[in-house]
């Protein structure tokens, strides 16, 4: 047990690492549905590391209203106030409505899709 006061979650029983650490309780969630969750984090945020620093280092798209962006922070700033965040946000809405089904199809048992599988 990790933490003397609580129970181990029985969920966890046979997963690699389990020490029996669960405080807010998240077992009780289909780990699947977790690892998905986790996947999908971890590569927007090396996809958003990227982005930050090929900002920072010079890169912009084509046109002149662009290249006058100083830094990631300004390039941030400049996108929503022209609007071109608002279509990423439309794309990835779009995006992950499509790959919804094919987690809830995973979810369900329906498909042998391993999380994190596209």
């Amino acid at each position: 047990k990790a933490v003397p006061f609580l129970d181990a979650p029985p969920a966890l029983e046979g997963y690699i690492g389990n020490k029996g650490f669960d405080p807010l309780g998240f077992s009780g969630v289909n780990m699947k549905w977790m690892v998905e969750a986790e996947l999908k984090h971890c590569r927007l945020a090396m996809l958003a590391t990227a982005g930050w620093l090929a900002v920072d280092f010079g890169a912009r798209f084509p046109g002149s209203e662009y290249s006058a962006v100083p830094n990631a922070l300004a390039a941030h700033d400049f996108g929503v106030a022209k609007g071109d965040l608002v279509m990423l946000l439309l794309i990835v809405t779009a995006l992950e409505t499509v790959s919804l089904f094919a987690t809830m199809q995973m979810l369900k048992g329906e498909t042998d899709r391993k999380p994190g599988q596209f």
